[in-house]
């Protein structure tokens, strides 16, 4: 499998397209894990929005 680069968080508020609606599930998805977790930390494993961002 070929390596594609370091991954780098992109936070929810910076995403491109933001009224597209996938994006705005993704967000609100994002808003219910931090509520409930405190943190991002390991929401890209949940939400596929933070890879495609970085992608």
């Amino acid at each position: 499998m070929s390596h594609i680069g370091k991954y780098y968080e992109i936070l929810p508020d910076d995403w491109l397209f933001p009224t597209h609606g996938d994006v705005l599930d993704a967000k609100r998805r994002a808003s219910d894990y931090l509520s409930q977790n405190g943190s991002l930390e390991g929401a890209e494993l949940q939400i596929e929005e933070f890879v495609r961002q970085w992608v």
